[in-house]
């Protein structure tokens, strides 16, 4: 995660981007989640963010801001829904999965 700069004073806009992470027997944590932006992460731990689910669809929480007007971002646009769900078929994430060696895409 990091900071991106907006506007003519150069305000800082700070968007959390929620990853999923494995934590091998020894300790090492695996980020299992494709970096949308750079390739420096910030990991701060938040069990309060687990991934849900409704029916075959996985419930991923939508990016947080630090802006009070747009305190949820999805795709760079605001939007006021905490979730958003990807079903557990769709074809990127099946294919995604099997790249890492998972064995299915329920990410429990």
């Amino acid at each position: 995660m990091g900071p991106w700069q907006f506007g003519e004073g150069g305000a800082t806009l700070i968007v959390a981007d929620f990853h999923s992470v494995w934590e091998k027997p020894d300790g090492t944590i695996v980020d299992v989640t494709p970096p949308k932006f750079g390739s420096r992460v910030l990991f701060v731990p938040d069990p309060s963010l687990a991934i849900g689910r409704i029916g075959k669809a996985q419930q991923l929480h939508n990016n947080r801001t630090n802006f009070a007007q747009a305190p949820r971002l999805r795709d760079g646009n605001e939007i006021h829904e905490e979730y958003f769900g990807i079903p557990d078929d769709q074809a990127s994430l099946v294919q995604y999965c099997k790249r890492l060696g998972l064995p299915d895409t329920s990410m429990e």
